[in-house]
């Protein structure tokens, strides 16, 4: 049913949720796994501009895929990406433009008690631009 799941992370613990759900999938339906990590961007400034900062930034992250997928690689076929933008916009880009059949991500738990409900999550982006099924872990 779901070839092939994406599972952004931004390698904080709400993620580690979303992780364990999307490798049980993945071990069911046979399905790769693509662990995705959006760097964001800074607003009107050029990638060459702040190229030292962006780096340390992917290098980071590199290595956290890299623990990632040492820790669930030996059950599942995993690929890694590193992109830079906005991080709902590369979400979706990027499950379009791998043919992605789900996507599962972590999702903050609404409080029932604000008035001013948060519709700005990069979750409930994902969920309003996304073409392919998603799964909310909170």
């Amino acid at each position: 049913m779901f070839k092939s799941i994406l599972v952004p992370t931004d390698f904080t613990p709400k993620n580690r949720s979303a992780l364990d759900i999307a490798i049980n999938l993945a071990n069911i339906f046979g399905s790769k796994i693509h662990f995705l990590h959006v760097i964001e961007t800074i607003e009107d400034a050029s990638l060459e501009e702040f190229k030292d900062f962006y780096e340390k930034l992917y290098n980071k992250a590199d290595k956290e895929l890299d623990k990632l997928i040492k820790k669930y690689g030996d059950d599942v076929i995993v690929e890694k990406a590193i992109v830079y933008g906005k991080r709902a916009v590369e979400i979706v880009k990027y499950a379009q433009l791998h043919m992605i059949d789900l996507i599962v991500m972590a999702s903050h738990k609404p409080d029932l008690n604000n008035k001013d409900p948060q519709f700005g999550t990069v979750s409930y982006k994902v969920g309003l631009m996304s073409t392919c099924p998603i799964l909310l872990v909170k």
